[in-house]
């Protein structure tokens, strides 16, 4: 196994100690049991990555989202913006929820707040979309994406080291997505 993870994140290697074994392969929705009485639902949301999943663990009213759901303000960092609205509205749908566990904030407790968290990842999502459309003089032309990068990320009032290679091809999705 190759230990040496390629990834475009800025100091990744001190964040892990390398790749991880694969238990089990999964497809889709999957239900596995952690342990006896255990179980968790496994939800593919793709957008952040291909690969990536929801664990949602019913009895406990639970959902772990990872980076399914962008922080607004926070660098955007996607593969595709389509699927990543997609899979935020799919989560959206999960009914009875009461604690959403999100990677980089802290929980958030009660179906009213998860809601309004969800709503704020897709206009944080749909706001960058428009910021790149409306600063891309040609939607099919990429060769000034640095600039188109920058510019975004200028009205978008991040940080300029924000307008890097990881945040660059997020918003080089938007010149591809279909309508969101």
């Amino acid at each position: 196994m190759n230990n040496k993870l390629k990834t475009g994140v800025p100091g990744f290697q001190t964040l892990v100690a390398g790749s991880v074994g694969v238990d089990i392969f999964v497809d889709r929705d999957n239900q596995v049991e952690l342990e006896k009485n255990i179980l968790c639902t496994i939800i593919h949301t793709p957008g952040h990555s291909k690969g990536s999943i929801s664990l949602l663990f019913e009895d406990e009213k639970s959902l772990f989202t990872a980076d399914a759901l962008p922080f607004p303000g926070d660098l955007p960092i996607y593969e595709d913006i389509s699927q990543s609205i997609a899979s935020i509205r799919r989560l959206q749908k999960i009914e009875n929820l009461e604690y959403l566990f999100s990677s980089w904030e802290p929980p958030i407790q009660g179906q009213e707040k998860i809601s309004k968290r969800m709503d704020e990842s897709i206009s944080y999502l749909k706001r960058i979309h428009t910021a790149v459309i409306n600063n891309s003089s040609d939607p099919k032309q990429q060769s000034s994406m640095e600039l188109l990068c920058q510019k975004v990320v200028s009205e978008l009032g991040l940080p300029p080291f924000a307008a890097m290679p990881l945040v660059a091809k997020a918003f080089a999705s938007s010149l591809v997505a279909e309508e969101l």
